[in-house]
Order: structure tokens, then sequence, then C-alpha cells
């Protein structure tokens, strides 16, 4: 707090808890968390904010996590491709050396 602005404790602001400030100026009331002092309920404000953030370097933490195995899945979907047409090829190849087999064994 200081002369112009006091510090307030506020829920679901931008879609988190936070102590923000607030010119003294606009203020019509203010309610109080019943048996804690200002002192309190502002340390406990802070402590909601940090959480609040832990949570979201989680939240992206986890949304990198999710992204990199996702490219993951599709780099193996990718090589199983690759894979799958080199198979095709061997059998192709397979067929043809059976055919040139076959071919010199008439000539013979």
């Amino acid at each position: 707090m200081d002369e112009t602005h006091i510090s307030i404790l506020g829920g679901n602001q931008g879609n988190e808890v936070s102590v923000r400030k607030y010119p003294r100026g606009r203020l019509l009331c203010f309610r109080t968390i019943p048996n804690l002092t200002s002192k309190e309920t502002i340390e406990i404000g802070i402590e909601l904010t940090a959480a609040n953030r832990k949570i979201k370097r989680l939240e992206s933490t986890i949304t990198l996590q999710a992204d990199k195995i996702q490219n993951q899945k599709h780099k193996i979907e990718d090589q199983k491709d690759i894979v799958l047409k080199l198979q095709g090829k061997l059998k192709d190849i397979d067929v043809m050396i059976a055919e040139v087999y076959r071919e010199s064994k008439r000539e013979v």
C-alpha cells in the first residue's frame, strides 16, 4: 500500500487469483476475510498468485511435452510408411529376381 494505491486480493481476475494495486480514489467498498489481518490476507493472496503461476508453468510444460510426443508420433508414422514402401519394393525385387532366375533356367 502507498498513499495513492491499495493492494487488493482478487479472485478470478484474468482467470487467476492475484494481488493488484488499485487507486484509492476508485475504491467504493471492500470486504475482508473474517479473523484475518490485512497483512495475512495479502500474504494468502501472494501465495495463491505464486501457486497459480506455478500451475500455469506446469500447464505450459505439459502442453510442450504433449506437442513433442505428437511430433514423435507423426515421425514414427512417417517412418512406418517408409518401411512399408521399402517392403513393397523388396517384394517387387524378389519377383524380378525369380523371373530372371526362371528365364536363365529356360535358356540353359
